[in-house]
């Protein structure tokens, strides 16, 4: 299996129960301006059924991420609302 890094979805093109997804990767970045541009790297061709299939098991995951979170929020203290310690 190979892997392909993308850094994120740019279109979405629904056709003849199809789905055509572009992916982008970042081809520069402008650090004065904090500006970044993104370029066309993969399209992904999918059958609908594999697309409905794709989002449900993202949405799972999407639950999941947002427990962990959650739970990791309210675990921590907020360091925010504590005085700091002073040495005497």
């Amino acid at each position: 299996m190979e892997d392909l890094f993308v850094d994120r979805l740019g279109n979405v093109i629904l056709g003849n129960n199809v789905a055509r997804l572009d992916f982008l990767r970042l081809e520069s970045f402008d650090s004065e301006k904090q500006q970044f541009s993104l370029k066309p790297s993969t399209r992904l061709v999918i059958p609908m059924e594999g697309l409905l299939q794709a989002i449900q098991m993202l949405e799972r995951l999407r639950d999941q991420i947002n427990k962990q979170t959650t739970a990791a929020e309210t675990a921590a203290p907020e360091i925010g609302n504590k005085p700091l310690a002073r040495s005497a």
